[in-house]
Parts: structure tokens; sequence; C-alpha cells
């Protein structure tokens, strides 16, 4: 009996130094993290109005897609089933100019000798969903929060995707509330926002971020984890302006705001032939421009509704049964977005016109490190370890001179 009881004390005791030796080592990437200062917020302002389609024709758009799911890491991870064969032949078969795989934590080379292959994935493994839609990648960050993200922890892996890609967006902030719309009127240091997504519509976080002074363009995306389901292919893409559709055009077009966003909300029980035939004729816009004042937008089909919003993502206007609609934006007026819907079910969203002042838009100050709060916090977490270790060696004195 004593030996099976010093067996299970032993056991007990590894178990024991396994548990404190793994929450050491998870608390360390915790206090890797800095305190940030986040800048000062305001909304737009300004006697000149940003347009960023007042160079789009009209001509070029290309229908976009970066956010898919082939089978990866053994078919351990969502989009297991899906083989990147597969995927780029059901995207090729819907009418699609570009797409993208976008793996977990994995850049999908397949096509890679294309010259339209454009290396990316979705970055993030931590159990709160927060991720990151890695577009031009470089190399993948093997590093994240493992379990739940404060404000704080979200930055640092924001700065640290910066210069491994060519573009980074927030990815579906609205899912598992991984990103509330409060995160956004402090964040910096990202490229954009994953407005449109087939698991949520993430417009609160877009216009929470707008309304601080935050211009960040959107993207639109299917996500798709299991393209057997035609449900999940095909419900929200990115048209951006790109006159060839090679990688340089669309990213620099999709940094620039040259972009609006999809959403087919007739998607349900159609199949890939149906949608097939259905996206022969989507309706496009035609002209955003600013005249006097006035945002003027022109689609290529009578829309049900048109909806100029602004500030805190207020409704400012509706124009019904119209394929051209114009609003004056008034001195009050920070920023305006438009939303289309088309009677034929698709949801155009467009990227907002907004004030400045000065030969161009400023850009949006980034989050510095408060080096005085982040310190006093290091230096806590290792004086805690050093009283533990302390106790624990000196238990252990006590218990080798019991024995004694």
């Amino acid at each position: 009996m004593k030996i099976i009881q010093k067996i299970t004390v032993r056991i007990a005791k590894i178990i024991l130094w396994f548990v404190l030796c793994l929450l050491f080592m998870i608390l360390s990437v915790y206090m890797l993290c800095p305190v940030y200062h986040f800048p000062e917020t305001q909304p737009f302002s300004g006697n000149k109005i940003f347009n960023p389609y007042q160079e789009v024709s009209g001509n070029y758009w290309k229908k976009c897609n970066f956010h898919v799911h082939s089978r990866a890491w053994g078919g351990i991870t969502a989009g297991s089933e899906n083989s990147s064969q597969k995927i780029f032949g059901i995207y090729h078969q819907l009418g699609y100019d570009h797409l993208s795989i976008s793996d977990y934590m994995r850049i999908n080379t397949y096509q890679s000798g294309d010259s339209h292959y454009l290396p990316g994935y979705e970055h993030g493994f931590g159990m709160g969903k927060n991720h990151q839609l890695i577009i031009g990648a470089k190399n993948v960050l093997w590093f994240d929060f493992p379990f739940l993200q404060n404000r704080h922890n979200k930055q640092f892996v924001l700065n640290h995707l910066k210069g491994r890609s060519q573009l980074y967006f927030i990815a579906h902030p609205e899912f598992n509330h991984s990103y509330p719309p409060d995160d956004f009127r402090y964040l910096t240091n990202y490229d954009g926002v994953e407005v449109l997504n087939h698991f949520r519509i993430s417009d609160r976080q877009w216009d929470a971020a707008l309304s601080v002074g935050h211009y960040l363009p959107l993207i639109a995306d299917d996500d798709g984890h299991d393209i057997s389901n035609p449900n999940e292919a095909g419900r929200c893409f990115t048209m951006i302006d790109a006159p060839s559709g090679n990688p340089s055009q669309l990213v620099a077009s999709l940094k620039a705001g040259r972009t609006y966003g999809v959403a087919d909300e007739k998607y349900a029980g159609l199949s890939y032939e149906q949608k097939a035939e259905r996206f022969k004729n989507i309706p496009f816009v035609k002209k955003i421009s600013i005249n006097n004042d006035s945002l003027i937008v022109e689609v290529s089909e009578p829309a049900s509704e048109i909806r100029f919003i602004g500030q805190n993502g207020v409704k400012k206007m509706t124009i019904a049964g119209s394929r051209r609609a114009a609003y004056f934006i008034s001195p009050a007026d920070t920023y305006i977005r438009t939303e289309v819907l088309c009677n034929s079910g698709f949801h155009l969203y467009l990227n907002p016109v907004f004030r400045y002042s000065g030969d161009q838009p400023k850009a949006y100050p980034l989050a510095t490190v408060d080096w005085l709060w982040t310190s006093v916090l290091r230096l806590l977490f290792v004086l805690i370890v050093i009283i533990i270790v302390s106790y624990f060696k000196q238990k252990r004195r006590k218990h080798s001179k019991h024995e004694i």
C-alpha cells in the first residue's frame, strides 16, 4: 500500500509541476504583450471630400474572393473535404475573376506558378476567433494568444503582422463577437475590415471605425468551409476596379478602396448551375462621384433602395425605385457610405466618402507602447514568479528535513 501511495504522490507531483509549467508558459506569452496608449479619436473633418472612386470608370470591375478553406493539416481544420482543385473549379464555374485560398496558418501554394497567384492565409488559432485575413502573404506569423484577448493583445498581434504581407484585414469581427464595435474606436495598424462574410455582417464595427475618423476599406468574402454545400460559395464577394486583374492591381485597388462588397440575399436553395446562370447578370456600380458637395451613385439596374449612411451608422436618406441617387453632404456629415439593395436580391456595400483638410487625407495615428505601465506589469509578473518559486523551494526543504 505504501508503494502505491508513493507512486500516487509522485504522479500527482508530476501533474502539478506540468500544470504549473504550462500555466507559466501561457502567462509568459501574455506578458510579452505591452500596454498600449491608444490615440485620441475624432471624426473626419475638413472642407474637402475624399472620394476613393474618383478615378473609377466602372468598366473594369473584377469579381473576387479571398477567403475560402481547403483541406489542411491532415484534415483537422475546417475545410477538410475541400480540395484546392475542386475549389477553383467551382469558383471558375461561378464566373469569378480571382480566387485566393486562405487556409488556417498555412499558405496554400496551389497554382503558385500562375501569374494571377496571390498567396494568403487566415491568421489566428486562439479560442476567441480573433482572426485576420492575410493577402499577399510573405510568411506565416506563428504567434497568437491562445485564450481570451483584450484590446492590447489584439493590437500586439496586428502590429506583428505588419511587414509580413501586402495587406491584412480583420476577419469576420462580428463572428463570435471576437472584435466588438468598441475595439474599432481604438485599434490601429491594419488595412481594412471583412464587413461581409457568410457567417456574419460586420457593418457595426465598420461604422464604429469610420465614426472616429479611421478610413478602412471593406472586403467581402464567402469564408467557405464546405463547398459541397452551394450555400457556402457565391454568398459574398468583392468587386475590384482593376483593368487587367493582375495581383499588383488588385492589391493597389483594395488598399485605395476602389472596391465594393456584394452580398447575395437570394442564395438559399440554388444549385451551382443555377448560381452560375444568376451571376451572369450581377448588377454593378456605374458611377460614384462628388459634384458640388453632392454624392452621386448610379448602378446598372433599378434598386429597391439606395441608402446613405453616416456618422455612427445613422441612416441619413433612402431613395426607392431608382438606379441613380444623389445625397447632399452637409457640413455636419463626417462621412457617407452607400448601400444599394437591388431588385434582383444583390446587396451592394460601397466604401465611404469622407471629409478632410490639407493636400490629402492624413494617416490615422498609431497606438504606441505605454512603457511605464508595461514595465510595472512585467516587474509585478517577475515578482510573483519569484514568490511562487521561493514558496515551493521552502516547502521542499521542509519536506526533505521531515523525511530525514
